[in-house]
């Protein structure tokens, strides 16, 4: 099935395959918000975990201290 679009001459399949830096800017606008997700995932572990660590300190010679 061929599309003529008018005026151009061109198939509308052609053009949209010919048209990649949409497409690019698409994927990198992904891979950025994916990014920016591990990236927060990663700063809230390492601003959680040592809290966590320094909780859960017992010693037997200060007690409940």
């Amino acid at each position: 099935e061929l599309n003529i679009t008018a005026g151009t001459g061109e198939s509308a399949p052609a053009r949209s395959m010919c048209s990649k830096g949409s497409g690019t800017s698409l994927l990198l606008g992904k891979l950025k918000l994916q990014a920016l997700s591990v990236v927060l995932v990663y700063m809230v572990t390492l601003s959680i975990f040592p809290g966590f660590l320094a909780e859960d300190v017992t010693s037997e010679a200060m007690g409940d201290w």
